[in-house]
Protein backbone atom coordinates (compact mmCIF):
# COMPACT_ATOMS: atom_id res chain seq x y z
CA UNK A 1 0.00 0.00 0.00
CA UNK A 2 1.12 3.71 -0.95
CA UNK A 3 1.49 5.90 1.82
CA UNK A 4 0.04 9.23 1.91
CA UNK A 5 0.71 12.68 2.36
CA UNK A 6 -1.10 14.80 4.76
CA UNK A 7 -1.27 18.37 3.53
CA UNK A 8 -1.68 21.00 6.04
CA UNK A 9 -3.32 24.41 4.53
CA UNK A 10 -1.44 27.49 6.76
CA UNK A 11 -2.92 30.34 4.64
CA UNK A 12 -0.63 32.40 2.46
CA UNK A 13 -1.54 34.21 -0.88
CA UNK A 14 -1.66 30.42 -2.70
CA UNK A 15 -5.26 30.85 -0.76
CA UNK A 16 -6.08 34.12 -0.22
CA UNK A 17 -8.80 36.24 -1.69
CA UNK A 18 -8.82 38.23 -4.78
CA UNK A 19 -6.99 41.48 -4.89
CA UNK A 20 -6.70 44.35 -7.53
CA UNK A 21 -3.31 44.07 -8.97
CA UNK A 22 -0.78 40.97 -8.60
CA UNK A 23 2.10 43.35 -8.94
CA UNK A 24 1.06 45.15 -6.20
CA UNK A 25 0.22 42.72 -3.17
CA UNK A 26 -1.34 43.57 0.25
CA UNK A 27 1.21 43.65 2.68
CA UNK A 28 -1.06 41.32 4.73
CA UNK A 29 -3.22 39.07 2.64
CA UNK A 30 -6.93 37.74 3.53
CA UNK A 31 -7.33 34.17 3.51
CA UNK A 32 -10.43 32.11 2.20
CA UNK A 33 -11.31 29.34 4.41
CA UNK A 34 -14.08 26.67 4.76
CA UNK A 35 -15.84 26.16 1.59
CA UNK A 36 -14.54 28.95 0.07
CA UNK A 37 -11.03 27.59 -0.23
CA UNK A 38 -9.72 26.42 -3.33
CA UNK A 39 -7.02 24.30 -2.58
CA UNK A 40 -8.57 20.91 -2.08
CA UNK A 41 -10.31 20.88 -5.33
CA UNK A 42 -7.38 22.26 -7.63
CA UNK A 43 -5.31 19.47 -5.81
CA UNK A 44 -7.65 16.81 -6.67
CA UNK A 45 -6.48 17.61 -10.18
CA UNK A 46 -2.98 17.01 -10.00
CA UNK A 47 -1.08 13.34 -10.19
CA UNK A 48 -0.79 11.35 -7.54
CA UNK A 49 -3.48 13.34 -5.47
CA UNK A 50 -5.42 9.79 -4.47
CA UNK A 51 -2.76 9.57 -1.76
CA UNK A 52 -3.59 13.13 0.07
CA UNK A 53 -5.54 13.81 2.78
CA UNK A 54 -6.50 16.96 4.32
CA UNK A 55 -5.76 17.62 7.56
CA UNK A 56 -8.51 19.28 9.33
CA UNK A 57 -7.88 22.29 11.67
CA UNK A 58 -11.22 21.65 13.36
CA UNK A 59 -11.25 18.10 14.40
CA UNK A 60 -7.77 19.09 15.70
CA UNK A 61 -9.23 21.81 17.47
CA UNK A 62 -12.28 19.50 18.90
CA UNK A 63 -9.27 16.95 19.93
CA UNK A 64 -7.44 19.39 21.94
CA UNK A 65 -10.62 20.69 23.34
CA UNK A 66 -11.75 17.42 24.21
CA UNK A 67 -8.39 16.37 26.00
CA UNK A 68 -8.21 20.11 27.98
CA UNK A 69 -11.59 19.08 29.20
CA UNK A 70 -10.71 15.72 30.49
CA UNK A 71 -7.58 16.54 32.02
CA UNK A 72 -9.52 19.51 34.09
CA UNK A 73 -12.99 17.45 34.88
CA UNK A 74 -12.05 16.51 38.40
CA UNK A 75 -10.93 19.80 39.32
CA UNK A 76 -12.63 21.07 42.05
CA UNK A 77 -13.03 24.42 40.70
CA UNK A 78 -13.47 23.35 37.53
CA UNK A 79 -16.79 24.82 35.74
CA UNK A 80 -16.47 23.60 32.10
CA UNK A 81 -19.24 23.90 29.76
CA UNK A 82 -21.29 21.52 28.27
CA UNK A 83 -18.71 20.08 25.19
CA UNK A 84 -21.10 19.55 22.49
CA UNK A 85 -20.68 19.67 18.67
CA UNK A 86 -21.48 23.65 18.47
CA UNK A 87 -18.55 24.03 21.22
CA UNK A 88 -16.16 21.98 19.46
CA UNK A 89 -17.17 24.15 15.93
CA UNK A 90 -17.00 27.34 17.38
CA UNK A 91 -13.83 26.59 19.10
CA UNK A 92 -12.45 24.71 15.74
CA UNK A 93 -13.01 28.17 13.94
CA UNK A 94 -10.96 30.08 16.48
CA UNK A 95 -8.08 27.43 16.28
CA UNK A 96 -8.14 28.23 12.31
CA UNK A 97 -7.84 31.67 12.50
CA UNK A 98 -4.81 31.31 14.65
CA UNK A 99 -3.11 28.66 11.97
CA UNK A 100 -4.54 29.59 8.23
CA UNK A 101 -3.21 33.01 7.82
CA UNK A 102 -0.45 35.22 6.81
CA UNK A 103 3.30 33.88 7.03
CA UNK A 104 4.92 36.81 8.79
CA UNK A 105 1.87 36.40 11.55
CA UNK A 106 3.36 33.07 12.45
CA UNK A 107 5.06 33.22 16.05
CA UNK A 108 7.12 30.34 17.81
CA UNK A 109 4.16 28.64 19.43
CA UNK A 110 1.97 28.47 16.01
CA UNK A 111 5.38 26.33 14.84
CA UNK A 112 6.19 24.46 18.19
CA UNK A 113 2.21 23.33 17.37
CA UNK A 114 3.15 22.17 13.93
CA UNK A 115 6.10 19.98 15.07
CA UNK A 116 3.97 18.64 17.38
CA UNK A 117 1.33 17.69 14.88
CA UNK A 118 3.78 16.18 12.54
CA UNK A 119 5.46 14.25 15.01
CA UNK A 120 2.14 13.32 16.53
CA UNK A 121 0.99 11.86 13.22
CA UNK A 122 1.78 8.31 11.60
CA UNK A 123 2.27 9.53 8.22
CA UNK A 124 5.47 10.20 6.86
CA UNK A 125 5.35 12.98 4.40
CA UNK A 126 3.64 16.03 5.07
CA UNK A 127 3.10 19.28 2.90
CA UNK A 128 2.35 22.43 4.53
CA UNK A 129 0.82 25.10 2.57
CA UNK A 130 2.43 28.56 3.16
CA UNK A 131 2.65 32.39 2.61
CA UNK A 132 5.80 33.04 0.82
CA UNK A 133 6.99 36.10 2.42
CA UNK A 134 8.24 33.98 5.85
CA UNK A 135 8.34 30.83 4.50
CA UNK A 136 12.02 30.09 4.04
CA UNK A 137 12.41 31.64 7.63
CA UNK A 138 9.34 29.67 9.22
CA UNK A 139 10.32 26.40 7.12
CA UNK A 140 13.72 26.27 9.22
CA UNK A 141 12.83 26.92 12.40
CA UNK A 142 10.17 23.96 12.11
CA UNK A 143 13.32 22.11 10.62
CA UNK A 144 15.15 22.97 14.07
CA UNK A 145 12.08 21.38 16.03
CA UNK A 146 12.04 17.85 13.51
CA UNK A 147 15.77 17.24 13.47
CA UNK A 148 16.16 14.03 14.29
CA UNK A 149 12.28 12.12 13.45
CA UNK A 150 11.26 10.35 10.19
CA UNK A 151 8.91 12.78 9.12
CA UNK A 152 9.56 14.40 5.14
CA UNK A 153 8.04 17.65 5.20
CA UNK A 154 7.54 20.52 2.35
CA UNK A 155 6.57 23.50 2.60
CA UNK A 156 4.92 25.33 -0.82
CA UNK A 157 3.45 28.50 -2.09
CA UNK A 158 2.39 31.04 -4.42
CA UNK A 159 2.89 34.64 -6.05
CA UNK A 160 -0.57 34.19 -7.87
CA UNK A 161 -3.88 33.08 -5.43
CA UNK A 162 -5.58 29.83 -6.70
CA UNK A 163 -8.93 32.21 -6.77
CA UNK A 164 -7.02 34.75 -9.00
CA UNK A 165 -6.37 31.87 -12.03
CA UNK A 166 -8.58 33.62 -13.94
CA UNK A 167 -6.35 36.19 -14.35
CA UNK A 168 -3.16 34.77 -14.12
CA UNK A 169 -2.27 31.21 -14.16
CA UNK A 170 -0.85 30.37 -10.09
CA UNK A 171 2.36 29.36 -9.74
CA UNK A 172 1.10 26.97 -7.04
CA UNK A 173 -0.14 24.12 -9.71
CA UNK A 174 3.37 23.66 -10.74
CA UNK A 175 4.60 23.68 -7.77
CA UNK A 176 2.15 21.16 -5.94
CA UNK A 177 2.66 19.02 -8.94
CA UNK A 178 6.36 19.12 -8.58
CA UNK A 179 6.24 18.17 -4.66
CA UNK A 180 3.48 15.51 -5.15
CA UNK A 181 5.42 13.85 -7.61
CA UNK A 182 8.50 13.53 -6.20
CA UNK A 183 8.53 14.05 -2.26
CA UNK A 184 8.83 10.51 -1.82
CA UNK A 185 12.53 10.62 -3.10
CA UNK A 186 13.57 12.82 -0.17
CA UNK A 187 15.21 12.08 2.98
CA UNK A 188 13.95 13.45 5.96
CA UNK A 189 13.89 16.79 6.81
CA UNK A 190 12.11 20.06 6.51
CA UNK A 191 12.24 21.45 2.82
CA UNK A 192 10.73 24.08 0.53
CA UNK A 193 9.60 24.17 -3.17
CA UNK A 194 10.42 26.95 -5.20
CA UNK A 195 12.39 27.70 -8.22
CA UNK A 196 16.07 29.31 -8.84
CA UNK A 197 15.54 30.49 -12.03
CA UNK A 198 13.66 31.02 -14.83
CA UNK A 199 15.31 29.05 -17.63
CA UNK A 200 13.29 26.25 -18.25
CA UNK A 201 9.40 26.24 -18.08
CA UNK A 202 9.31 23.51 -15.10
CA UNK A 203 12.51 24.31 -12.85
CA UNK A 204 11.09 23.68 -9.43
CA UNK A 205 13.41 22.16 -6.89
CA UNK A 206 14.13 21.09 -3.37
CA UNK A 207 16.14 24.02 -1.07
CA UNK A 208 17.19 23.78 2.31
CA UNK A 209 15.57 26.53 3.93
CA UNK A 210 17.96 27.75 6.32
CA UNK A 211 20.53 28.20 3.06
CA UNK A 212 17.60 30.09 1.31
CA UNK A 213 15.54 33.77 0.96
CA UNK A 214 12.68 34.86 -1.06
CA UNK A 215 13.97 36.94 -3.84
CA UNK A 216 11.62 39.56 -3.65
CA UNK A 217 12.22 41.48 -6.47
CA UNK A 218 12.50 38.73 -8.88
CA UNK A 219 9.58 36.95 -7.66
CA UNK A 220 6.97 39.76 -7.86
CA UNK A 221 8.10 40.55 -11.52
CA UNK A 222 7.75 37.25 -12.31
CA UNK A 223 4.81 36.03 -10.22
CA UNK A 224 6.73 33.30 -8.95
CA UNK A 225 8.43 31.45 -5.86
CA UNK A 226 11.31 32.36 -6.80
CA UNK A 227 14.75 32.03 -4.05
CA UNK A 228 18.25 33.06 -4.14
CA UNK A 229 20.78 31.77 -1.32
CA UNK A 230 20.60 33.58 1.81
CA UNK A 231 23.35 36.71 2.51
CA UNK A 232 26.08 34.79 4.65
CA UNK A 233 24.11 31.86 5.22
CA UNK A 234 25.19 28.01 5.58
Amino acid sequence: MEEHILLINTGGTIVSDVYPDLYDPPDHVTTLKGDKNPLMPEVRKLPNSHLVDEFSWLKWAQDQLAQIKDMLRDAPTADLARYDEADGKLWGKKVENQFVKDSQEFDDYDIAALAQIIRDDSRRYFIITHGTSAMAKNAADLQELLKGSNKVVVFTGAMVPLSMQHIHESDAIPALEYTLLHIKEKDPGVYIVGRKALTKPHDHDFFDPAKVVKDGDRSLAWLQYIVKPKPNGR
